[in-house]
């Protein structure tokens, strides 16, 4: 296992997808474990799960609940890290830089030529979300 200072991390957008695609397909298809994790933000929550969360006018959670509203929640983007490689990637699909993002239909045939086992801190909310 890799220290984490020794790691590489890259931002995958529009500007950099097309030149970095044969290279990714390559590591996820010849990787046999494949860390996994999503971005989320659920600003757009039901304002009943804010007042259950005790959420304030600034965002900041009060409550002892955290409640993911499902179908308000937007993935701003994913991460993914082959085993045996040197080099986290992250994806953004909806973050602050708006023209750059990259549509989930773009990357799927990287989970397509993956053919491993994910190693995903929190698999359940990541498979719903996804």
């Amino acid at each position: 296992m890799r220290p984490i200072e020794s790691i590489n991390r890259v931002l995958v957008d529009r500007t950099n997808w097309e030149q970095l695609k044969p290279t990714l397909l390559a590591k996820v298809a010849a990787a046999d474990l494949m860390g996994f994790d999503i971005e989320t933000h659920d600003e757009d929550r039901h304002e009943g799960l804010n007042a259950l969360m005790k959420i304030d006018d600034e965002g900041h959670r009060h409550g002892q609940k955290l409640i993911f509203d499902t179908n308000r929640t937007t993935v701003t983007g994913f991460s993914i890290y082959p085993d045996d490689t040197d080099t986290a990637y992250y994806f953004n699909l909806a973050q602050a830089d708006a023209h750059n993002r990259l549509n989930f239909s773009d990357v799927r045939c990287l989970f397509d030529a993956f053919k491993g086992y994910y190693v995903i801190h929190n698999a359940a909310f990541e498979i719903v979300m996804m």
